[in-house]
């Protein structure tokens, strides 16, 4: 794929069949806290990073990232931004009329998230004190390693609530365009991508595909299939990355103060990574996509309708944090209408 050059594929050693997403049927919590420190990627920041068990009663609680500011949910709701990150946001009211007195964020949630939906774990406490998680290696990978071993289902023994898809759902962000199917469907008319065939995929699953699309960067344009049975395995370590000529763009506009070819790989114009460290697949970047895909997808839910998976195959053009935010807040807002208006020929429903 790469020209005149190959590299070793990543040999990913934690347990696939302990993270399983077919051995467990209630909700999952943390058994003991874990500890990460290092720089964040765009603020460029050191920042400590604590993830706990859940401690309500009960320890149903969803994913809360706990800022030095207050606390913020992890839900659809909350996205402030996806401009190159997704960043959730939080507020307090100043009085009885409910006016804000105080906007905090959190920046680079994606890749966490990623990794509690890999190792299905609904509910825990994120303790950060700063404003962006550390970016660690790139992946998810050192947060599915520290999980390995570090699970227990909730003491109320809460059964997952899925998200299944029954109709093809579309959205469209300028250039990009991504499709929800349900699995175990031919979609032989669909349009959204003519270089992936829109076959079902398996009951119960959530499938990602991506047309990864980057030839004006000299990369292969390139398109893959993974579903979450693989994902601990082929899309866990993909690292981020980005291209040379744009740091310094990129570096203009305030972001990527902390990145490094320690967190992230950089191409060269031709396409080329100029790391040390060799690709831990041959397209490593298109892997990446994919795990944004499952980041941004887990953010379905709110207090009101707990999701916990995603039963549906997800085809899209030109993956990003914005095509991935449009498409849930369309998959929630037909859910909500449906259930309102009492829809018997459902598009999505929680089972």
């Amino acid at each position: 794929m790469f020209p005149n050059r190959k590299f070793p594929l990543f040999r990913f050693s934690t347990s696939y069949r302990f993270f399983s997403n077919s051995s467990c049927r209630t909700q999952r919590t943390l058994k003991k806290s874990i500890y990460f420190s290092g720089i964040s990627l765009h603020n460029g920041k050191q920042v400590n990073l604590s993830i706990h068990p859940s401690t309500h009663v009960n320890n149903s609680t969803g994913i809360l990232f706990q800022t030095p500011n207050g606390m913020i949910p992890a839900s659809y709701e909350n996205v402030s931004s996806t401009n190159f990150c997704t960043t959730l946001c939080g507020f307090k009211t100043s009085n009885e009329a409910g006016s804000l007195s105080n906007i905090y964020f959190v920046h680079t949630v994606e890749h966490l998230l990623a990794a509690f939906y890999i190792c299905n774990i609904q509910n825990a406490i994120v303790e950060i004190d700063g404003e962006e998680l550390p970016i660690l290696d790139g992946s998810s990978q050192p947060y599915c390693d520290a999980f390995e071993g570090n699970v227990a289902p909730i003491q109320n023994n809460k059964a997952l609530k899925t998200l299944k898809i029954l109709k093809p759902i579309k959205v469209q962000s300028g250039d990009s365009h991504a499709t929800f199917f349900p699995n175990n469907v031919e979609n032989e008319n669909d349009n959204t991508n003519n270089n992936i065939s829109s076959r079902g995929g398996s009951s119960g699953t959530l499938s990602i595909s991506v047309d990864v699309d980057f030839e004006p960067f000299s990369l292969p344009r390139d398109q893959i299939e993974v579903n979450d049975l693989e994902f601990l395995k082929e899309i866990s370590s993909a690292r981020t990355f980005t291209f040379e000529h744009v740091i310094s763009k990129l570096k203009e506009d305030g972001l990527i103060k902390g990145g490094s070819m320690e967190n992230a790989i950089v191409y060269d114009k031709n396409g080329i990574p100029l790391n040390k460290e060799p690709l831990r697949f041959e397209n490593e970047f298109s892997r990446h996509k994919i795990l944004d895909c499952i980041g941004d997808l887990s953010l379905l839910g709110n207090d009101r309708k707990s999701i916990d998976k995603i039963d549906g195959r997800y085809v899209v053009y030109k993956p990003g944090h914005t095509i991935n935010n449009k498409m849930v807040n369309k998959l929630m807002k037909i859910l909500e209408e449906e259930e309102q208006e009492l829809i018997e020929n459902r598009s999505v429903v929680i089972v």
